[in-house]
């Protein structure tokens, strides 16, 4: 299985990811307007001039903020500025009004949202640290505010009564598990999505690893594989299968008069024309150079009737270019399953026969 490099990994989580960064980042800063326009109406309530301007400018700059900076596209910078204003509103909110009110919590919700919007950003795939710090950096803040807090009092606590802080911390409380659960949720949705993603990814990565690719049939190493089940097949339930040796006829030769292009075009116009003749349950491969070897699961008498017809088909084909119009022959030698006999063995043993035709004439079938 080939391996994945970083920048191959990058595009594909980017290619992969479900959520579109624009509709996920438009639903959190809207989402956080609303909640500041919320705070304002709140505090309008309890006449606290400066918390009502302090939410009602942070509802604008969300907004300016979906107009400006989310049309480019710059969606760290809005992480990393969302995660200011979160925490300077939960800090100066808890100052201001207490513990008990409960905006420190939001600070408990700021690490898998910073963990989840790093993930999914290709420019930080993989990348442990930056997430790691952002989390110390909200740690110090936390630590900070409850230090000070313990040595100041309040200015705007006793404005509110008992039971409006209890509904207070409560409705915070709600707020950041919605945003812990609904983030998490997003978060192991696209993880699935981009495993499944990668794993498709692999999966189209081994088939072209299994290709040979100038013809885009199967090459040696993947052909050896079926060619290795197949005879375990017929040794132990008694299937029955042939190989067939073929070779283009005189090909040097129309390497050295046409040159190597076209050559290349001579393999792909035949590998084309194998490909079109075989059965789903047959395999070819470019065995070497301008060999091709097929795998037939049927007796030797069907496989000979298999190499005719392709054999028929490849003589009345024309190959060419914007100078040039070839025909091309092709020889083929044909070796059914003997048991008690190796794949090598059966493999030389229609190379044997392709070159007794080769001998004869070319152009033939030889079994």
């Amino acid at each position: 299985m080939l391996g994945h490099t970083k920048k191959e990994k990058e595009r594909i989580a980017a290619d992969s990811r479900k959520i579109d960064d624009e509709l996920k980042y438009s639903f959190f800063i809207l989402l956080l307007a609303v909640i500041h326009l919320f705070f304002s109406v709140f505090y309008y309530f309890f006449n606290l001039l400066p918390l009502i301007i302090y939410n009602i400018a942070s509802c604008i700059f969300y907004l300016a903020l979906y107009k400006l900076l989310l049309k480019q596209k710059k969606y760290f910078q809005i992480m990393n500025i969302i995660l200011v204003e979160v925490a300077f509103f939960a800090s100066s909110s808890t100052l201001l009004l207490g513990w008990d009110f409960g905006y420190m919590i939001y600070f408990l919700s700021l690490v898998p949202i910073v963990f989840y919007l790093l993930f999914t950003n290709p420019r930080f795939y993989g990348n442990l640290k930056l997430p790691l710090l952002y989390s110390v950096f909200i740690c110090i803040i936390f630590i900070l505010v409850k230090t000070v807090s313990f040595h100041t009092v309040p200015p705007y606590k006793d404005f509110f009564p008992d039971g409006v802080i209890s509904f207070m911390y409560l409705f915070n409380s709600l707020l950041v598990f919605l945003f812990e659960a609904f983030f998490s949720l997003l978060f192991v949705f696209e993880i699935l999505h981009m495993q499944s993603a990668l794993k498709a990814q692999n999966i189209r990565l081994d088939t072209l690893a299994s290709l040979d690719p100038l013809t885009k049939l199967f090459n040696r190493r993947s052909m050896e594989q079926h060619l290795n089940h197949t005879m375990e097949a017929a040794r132990t339930a008694g299937t029955v299968f042939s190989v067939i040796i073929a070779d283009i006829d005189d090909f040097k030769k129309i390497n050295d008069t046409y040159g190597h292009d076209f050559g290349d075009k001579v393999l792909s116009n035949v590998s084309n024309i194998l490909k079109s003749q075989m059965r789903d349950e047959d395999y070819v491969c470019r065995w070497g150079g301008e060999e091709f070897l097929l795998l037939i699961h049927a007796n030797k008498e069907i496989a000979k009737t298999v190499g005719e017809r392709i054999r028929s088909e490849i003589e009345k084909s024309i190959v060419t270019d914007s100078d040039n119009s070839v025909s091309v022959t092709m020889t083929f030698g044909v070796m059914g399953y003997i048991p008690g006999y190796s794949i090598d063995k059966l493999i030389s043993l229609a190379d044997e026969n392709l070159y007794k035709g080769k001998q004869n004439g070319k152009n033939q079938v030889v079994a």
